[in-house]
């Protein structure tokens, strides 16, 4: 009789196994390959101080945590491969690719440079520039930028050295103040535009103290900077520009499209001082979620929301389970939002906040649904089947204090 021929890595059969390739006395199964290429690729992305993988490789580590955004995802990790080539081939006579990302709220614009930074092992800080003041005025002013970045390399100047940072909400630094026309600009958000220009194209910045009271000298100029923000009213700044066209008979009509990247001119119309957008030569927009890609985000990429709260329940003994018409539900939800993945969270918290309150309380091996209708109602309904009475915190209450009364009177 033939002998059965298996995988030496997981032990599928060649009845079970999608593909099974044959080696010098040893199989192994296409799922094993996949697997194996995987970590291989992982690895490669792991040496120190950036890789020079290929692109390929980077948006696919991306693609396991940020759904959508393919055009972007490529653009991104091009930028970070090219600018840790030119860090590891030592080409410093090649210019930074700093990078802008112009997207709605809970769209990935983070998402995706801190995977890109994890899959490196390279330092990875966000900076919020909502905070940041012009040197000499209270507040934080913009070294604290580089400051951040030593304390995440844990006082490693080098490794700090070639860090990511993400310059986060930078449209508000263009804000136009309230009655204001569209020209003009808050001038606290202009005085930290050009504060930060140094910083961004590379300079020396004082950072931590040593035992010996003397500061350490940092180089910023293998700082992979990425700046993100909404802009959101760049569309309709675009929009006018597409409409100033020229008019009349035989004149091409153009509409303008909403995921068309801004033009440079439109940006400094918004409000961008030219020469700061000139230290971002990379800019990329990114678009809203939809209901299909915010259903995946539940349950399809690395930390999933549905499996996390799935595993927090498991832990009290607690089967939770969602209907498929509860994923859709809290999906359209959170589209409706508009604030992008960052609503999902939300909705879930709202919609089991009482079912985590009570989960103690119930026996170990309860198998808990949520159902559309549950979604609309912002609670299980299954809880007050499980809890009676005691699904109530106040009723429960009432009739503990009711019982103490009857046993004082009986008594």
């Amino acid at each position: 009789m033939k002998p059965l021929c298996v995988c030496s890595f997981c032990g599928a059969s060649e009845f079970t196994a999608d593909v099974l390739l044959a080696g010098t006395g040893a199989y192994i199964c296409g799922t094993c390959v996949t697997s194996a290429a995987q970590s291989i690729a992982d690895a490669e992305l792991a040496r120190y101080g950036g890789s020079t993988t290929d692109p390929t490789a980077l948006a696919a580590h991306v693609d396991r945590w940020v759904i959508g955004q393919e055009r972007t995802k490529r653009v991104l990790s091009v930028a970070v491969h090219n600018h840790y080539k030119r860090i590891n081939k030592a080409a410093h006579n090649l210019q930074k690719s700093n990078v802008l990302l112009i997207g709605p709220t809970g769209c990935g614009k983070t998402l995706l440079a801190r995977s890109l930074a994890e899959a490196l092992q390279v330092p990875f800080v966000v900076a919020d520039v909502t905070g940041l003041t012009q040197a000499g005025y209270a507040g934080e002013d913009v070294d604290s930028v580089a400051e951040m970045l030593f304390r995440a390399a844990d006082g490693d100047v080098a490794l700090a050295a070639r860090g990511i940072v993400v310059l986060d909400e930078i449209d508000k630094l263009a804000r136009r103040s309230v009655g204001l026309t569209r020209g003009s600009l808050d001038v606290s958000g202009e005085a930290v535009q050009q504060s930060l220009l140094k910083m961004v194209e590379g300079t020396q910045v004082r950072v931590g103290v040593t035992p010996q009271g003397r500061s350490h000298e940092m180089s910023t100029a293998d700082v992979l900077f990425i700046a993100s923000g909404a802009f959101s009213d760049l569309a309709e700044i675009t929009r006018d520009r597409v409409r100033r066209s020229p008019l009349g008979f035989g004149s091409p009509l153009v509409v303008a499209d909403e995921g068309v990247d801004p033009e440079f001119e439109d940006l400094v119309e918004f409000g961008m001082l030219p020469e700061f957008l000139g230290r971002f030569p990379v800019v990329s927009r990114l678009a809203a979620l939809d209901v299909p890609q915010l259903r995946r985000v539940l349950l399809d990429v690395e930390h999933a929301l549905v499996p996390e709260y799935r595993t927090l329940f498991a832990l009290d003994g607690i089967d939770l389970r969602f209907t498929d018409a509860a994923i859709d539900r809290i999906a359209t939800q959170a589209a409706t939002l508009g604030t992008g993945a960052r609503a999902l969270r939300r909705i879930l918290e709202d919609l089991l906040t009482d079912a985590m309150f009570h989960a103690t309380r119930l026996p170990r091996g309860t198998s808990l649904t949520v159902t559309g209708a549950d979604v609309e109602a912002g609670r299980v309904g299954q809880l007050d089947d499980l809890l009676g009475d005691r699904a109530d915190p106040q009723k429960a209450a009432e009739e503990a204090m009711r019982a103490r009364f009857r046993r004082r009177a009986s008594g």
